[in-house]
């Protein structure tokens, strides 16, 4: 029966849904994007891809990451609702890294001319990891970057 199927499709979408909500909360990660007073740079609709591994460099996200850089760290999460059905886990788009664990921050000139930002860290684990932003202020947040590794000169 087509109706029995149509209802449990939308009823195992709304558990993920759920699920995915509660695992994040669980976690003390957010669901809507944070409201930062005093960073000295935040972008509401930035793109970008983890590097990590070969599916999230096949996925990644457009124009539906908040990325911020305040004193002591930087943040890029996906706006809701890019923030359910696990979506940032998968494709490593949810993090926020301390100063200490950033190594290194870089202006590349990608395909077409279009510039991009590489973070490199460590992982919690004491791992590398690459993360690619596609950014519209990508100098703002080249000296934000400086400011909190030099301290924290706040704008």
């Amino acid at each position: 029966n087509p109706i029995i199927f149509i209802a449990a499709t939308w009823l195992w979408i709304g558990g993920v849904i759920v699920l995915s909500v509660f695992l994040r909360r669980a976690r003390g990660r957010p669901i809507f994007a944070p409201q930062l007073k005093d960073a000295p740079f935040i972008e509401r609709r930035a793109s970008g891809r983890s590097l990590r591994n070969l599916i999230t460099r096949l996925g990644g996200a457009k124009n539906v990451l908040f990325v911020a850089v305040t004193a002591d760290r930087v943040i890029v999460q996906p706006h809701f609702p890019f923030s359910l059905m696990f979506m940032p886990e998968i494709y490593g788009l949810d993090c926020e890294i301390s100063r200490s664990r950033l190594r290194k921050v870089s202006i590349q000139e990608g395909l077409l001319g279009r510039k991009k930002v590489l973070v490199e860290f460590s992982t919690p684990s004491n791992g590398e990891e690459e993360m690619e932003l596609r950014l519209q202020n990508h100098e703002l947040f080249l000296k934000a970057i400086g400011e909190m590794k030099a301290g924290g000169a706040r704008r």
